[in-house]
């Protein structure tokens, strides 16, 4: 995996071909992007004078108007990311750890949904099997937090 600055022009014009090949192949009306999350500014660093938060708002629009335009989803949810994903990943707090202390008083606030949910539903991330007690207690919080449905707006 390697993680391009999403305000370079020609990485995604390169991306969204690829994309808009595969999309005509398997014939779908959707895409995910991976690590839509990471817009933070990167040391105030601008490529083609655009932020990564610009950027990634450009490339999501992009994804967005292939073909006869497809959802795009995303991992990870802000009020950027947002504006252009149909559907998005919500990570929990640490999400990143197998346990994370303090997890189980967490939950029962839907705040994603209030927030974007008119615009984009979320869905969890990682270790959501219910296969041990740790593994439970995420899917029980990812269920109190996010929609259980998909709603293309």
């Amino acid at each position: 995996m390697i993680k391009v600055h999403p305000g370079l022009a020609m990485w995604r014009s390169i991306l969204a071909e690829r994309i808009r090949e595969a999309v005509g192949q398997v014939g779908t009306d959707c895409v995910f992007i991976d690590v839509t999350l990471c817009s933070h500014n990167l040391h105030n660093c601008l490529v083609e004078s655009t932020t990564s938060t610009e950027g990634m708002k450009l490339l999501i629009g992009q994804m967005a108007a292939l073909g006869e335009g497809l959802a795009v989803g995303g991992e990870g949810l802000n009020e950027i990311t947002m504006q252009g994903l149909s559907f998005a990943q919500a990570h929990l707090f640490r999400s990143w750890h197998a346990t994370a202390e303090g997890l189980d008083r967490t939950g029962g606030c839907a705040l994603n949904d209030f927030l974007f949910g008119r615009l984009c539903r979320t869905f969890g991330y990682s270790r959501l099997s219910g296969a041990d007690e740790d593994e439970e207690l995420r899917m029980r919080i990812t269920r109190s937090t996010t929609r259980s449905h998909c709603h293309h707006p």
